[in-house]
């Protein structure tokens, strides 16, 4: 029987079960799983979702199936952070309670103007997802490649700019909020504190939005901290 803290990862648009690898070393004394909505990685056959009360039932699906016994925490980044709050809050309905929420990449909801990004043609989508970073040149360079991902992007940040049918209720879960100093909203990451009941934390690292990739070790060491 495994007696190891459960860690749930949920991905940024674009992303699949493998975004996390970077950081899966830093914390491998816990069981960590690494979750992926539909049409991608493992679940390329599945048809691509498209609102978020959708993502949240298929995350909070996988979730049930896999939680223990033991403490668990979730960590999302980005579109991961918007979905795994809610995640939260579902999972609480259910009578299960992670041990805290890390929202990472994200000032929270209500937060920002949307860009209905989604809707934009290729060449303008293209120059928004440079500016976000996180690709590497070499995506931009092979339009095979580019034309592959497009309808999983596209999906993603339709996900997350479209606007729920419920506004989301503050959860019991502690929250701890992360962002780079060069993120637009980075001012406004205390708007989290709002949609949490329980205690709020928040730290601003070096970097853009992607500023995890730079932070990695400390990342994992304030994940373990979740835990106690």
């Amino acid at each position: 029987m495994n007696n190891k803290s459960q860690l749930f990862f949920l991905h940024f648009a674009g992303g699949s079960r493998y975004s996390y690898n970077f950081l899966s070393k830093f914390v491998n004394d816990l069981e960590v799983h690494q979750l992926e909505l539909p049409g991608r990685g493992a679940r390329t056959l599945e048809p691509l979702l498209n609102d978020i009360e959708t993502a949240v039932e298929d995350y909070t699906n996988q979730i049930v199936k896999l939680v223990n016994n033991q403490p668990f925490v979730i960590f999302g980044h980005s579109m991961g952070a918007t979905i795994g709050a809610r995640v939260a809050k579902k999972l609480e309905q259910l009578n299960l309670f992670a041990k805290k929420v890390i929202v990472s990449g994200n000032a929270g909801p209500g937060v920002g103007k949307r860009k209905n990004r989604h809707l934009m043609e290729k060449e303008e989508f293209l120059v928004e997802l440079k500016e976000i970073g996180g690709m590497s040149k070499d995506f931009f360079e092979h339009d095979g490649l580019v034309d592959f991902f497009l309808p999983t992007l596209k999906s993603d940040f339709r996900i997350i700019e479209q606007e729920p049918d419920k506004p989301l209720d503050p959860i019991k879960t502690p929250i701890l909020a992360m962002m780079g100093d060069g993120e637009e909203e980075v001012a406004k990451i205390e708007n989290w504190g709002k949609f949490t009941q329980a205690e709020f934390q928040y730290k601003i690292f070096k970097g853009d939005h992607f500023f995890i990739h730079k932070h990695s070790s400390e990342i994992g060491q304030l994940i373990k901290e979740a835990y106690q």
